[in-house]
């Protein structure tokens, strides 16, 4: 199945590690194995939020819930906390509080046996589930874990997020991920 962006949209692709946040109708696309794309949703402002975080939090305290941490913004991007707060702070800034927000948690897949430990992406998930709960943002979809990767279209202007899982296979020039990449 193609999935169209509406003529006029600009259609962003958000690598890992990066945040997109638009008061203006954007399209952003990505794609999830492990890691955790938290999409946050002003239905009042028609704006959107959206980040490809890597890892739950630093080993350390969380950038932005402290006065002495010194990380920048940009490092913070890769932790889904760091990621939920900036995103947060976006939308406060143009008047809409945590209250006022939707918020849509997908990828997390375990790719390898971590025989009992929970695997990078099953952290990735509670973390992002546990940051929108402790930050009081309602989470009105999600689909995470599972062994497979998602691709991800969201239009911010919506909330609307269409997700695909994409098949793993195995050919004779080793492992690949294929799958309607349109």
């Amino acid at each position: 199945m193609r999935i169209y962006v509406p003529e006029g949209i600009p259609l962003v692709y958000l690598s890992p590690g990066e945040l997109f946040f638009s008061i203006r109708p954007s399209a952003v696309r990505t794609v999830l194995g492990s890691c955790i794309a938290v999409l946050i949703h002003s239905p009042a402002l028609r704006a959107g939020a959206i980040c490809h975080a890597l890892l739950p939090r630093p080993m350390t305290k969380c950038a932005f819930e402290c006065s002495s941490c010194s990380m920048e913004e940009r490092d913070a991007m890769i932790f889904v906390d760091g990621s939920v707060q900036l995103m947060l702070r976006r939308f406060e800034e143009h008047g809409a509080g945590p209250s006022r927000l939707e918020a849509k948690v997908f990828g997390g897949a375990a790719f390898t046996d971590t025989r009992g430990a929970a695997s990078i992406g099953a952290k990735n998930a509670l973390a992002a589930h546990s940051a929108l709960k402790r930050r009081g943002v309602r989470v009105v979809d999600s689909d995470t874990g599972g062994d497979k990767a998602r691709k991800v279209l969201y239009l911010t202007h919506t909330g609307q997020a269409i997700v695909r899982t994409i098949q793993r296979t195995t050919t004779d020039e080793g492992a690949a991920l294929v799958g309607n990449y349109d």
